[in-house]
């Protein structure tokens, strides 16, 4: 159906246009779009949903869209549409960008590792000139897509020195809808092409905001050498906020790697090894390892351990809405447990009196 667009572009600040998906095609050009986006020049907020035309590759620079005024971006639409407009688009490096690429309609041969770069390299241009120093790993709604919102600051420091001292904020959240369009769960190793094209391995932060239980992660939770896969493709972290912790994960924290170094000789060493801080959210400790990918104090005092062994000690924990699974009537059911609260920080003050331990509830990432 045509559009007929019935306002004073040049005097409004906020549009929000939307259909309900992207069966049907719109009835107006991509000339017709771009125009009444170029005119409404005092937009602060931009929201377009599945309604994007197709956007041929190569329009004349005269076609770009600059919008001075914006603070918030979302669009929503097939993965080269919403792309292509993006390309097209002149934004203040201060907005927020809210991008979904929907690749339910992409052929298999558009869905491969080097489009994944190609993608996030168009993308990263919204974060150069900032420091980007935490990645959030986010709840996907469906089964084989990857969200994922970049926090950064306003300068940048030079290559491994100190971090801005500006309130990083969240600059650019991107969800790769149905990516692996054949129905497959994402592993550790989606997520490599997907950070060197934005540009984040230099990330300081790392939040895992998604559950370890959610269909999106059954591969992952379980398997260390995934979880291992995984933190190598970050060396700088410092720092790591996960919802649940498992015990795979566990176990990659402690993980030995193999590294060279520039006279080629190799060595030991841990995967993380700057790591300081680690938050843990609704933690599940298990009395032993009999439970499908849980965690232990033991092997966490071991993980530990291995790290001080290394010169790599752990120096802040937060543990947030501590629970214990205890069998009752032949099941498990999760209930708060004070006293193997308390064991747990008795055997970590124990081991580790210089460890500062913040045991809180009710805290939200």
């Amino acid at each position: 159906r045509s559009v007929s667009w019935r306002f004073s572009s040049t005097t409004i600040t906020s549009l929000y246009i939307s259909r309900s998906g992207p069966a049907t095609t719109p009835q107006y050009s991509s000339t017709q779009l771009i125009d009444i986006l170029r005119q409404s020049t005092n937009l602060r907020s931009l929201t377009l949903k599945h309604i994007l035309p197709h956007i041929p590759h190569h329009l004349p620079p005269d076609n770009d869209i600059r919008l001075p005024s914006l603070t918030k971006l979302n669009v929503t639409d097939q993965h080269s549409r919403a792309l292509r407009l993006w390309c097209k688009l002149d934004i203040p490096q201060e907005a927020e960008v809210v991008i979904f690429l929907d690749y339910r309609l992409t052929p298999p041969e558009e869905s491969t590792v080097a489009t994944r770069v190609e993608d996030a390299v168009v993308l990263n241009r919204h974060l150069v000139g900032r420091q980007a120093s935490t990645l959030n790993i986010l709840h996907a709604r469906e089964i084989g897509s990857l969200a994922l919102s970049v926090a950064s600051n306003r300068s940048v420091s030079e290559p491994g020195g100190p971090v801005s001292t500006e309130p990083a904020r969240t600059t650019l959240t991107v969800t790769y809808g149905r990516l692996f369009n054949d129905g497959s769960r994402w592993k550790g190793d989606a997520l490599r092409p997907i950070c060197d094209g934005l540009g984040l391995r230099e990330i300081r932060r790392l939040v895992w905001s998604a559950s370890l239980e959610d269909n999106n992660f059954v591969s992952l939770a379980g398997d260390r050498r995934q979880w291992t896969d995984l933190l190598r493709i970050f060396p700088r972290l410092e720092y790591i906020d996960v919802e649940k912790m498992s015990g795979p994960m566990c176990a990659a924290l402690g993980s030995l790697v193999r590294t060279r170094t520039d006279h080629m000789a190799s060595s030991d060493e841990l995967v993380v090894p700057r790591l300081r801080e680690l938050a843990m959210r609704r933690p599940t400790a298990h009395e032993t390892n009999t439970v499908e990918n849980a965690w232990t104090v033991a092997g966490f005092i071991d993980m530990l351990d291995l790290r001080v062994a290394r010169f790599s000690p752990l120096r802040r924990l937060h543990v947030y809405n501590f629970l214990k699974e205890v069998p009752v009537t032949g099941r498990l059911r999760k209930v708060r447990h004070e006293k193997h609260r308390d064991k747990f920080l008795k055997e970590l003050r124990s081991h580790f009196p210089y460890l500062d331990v913040n045991m809180g509830v009710n805290v939200l990432a």
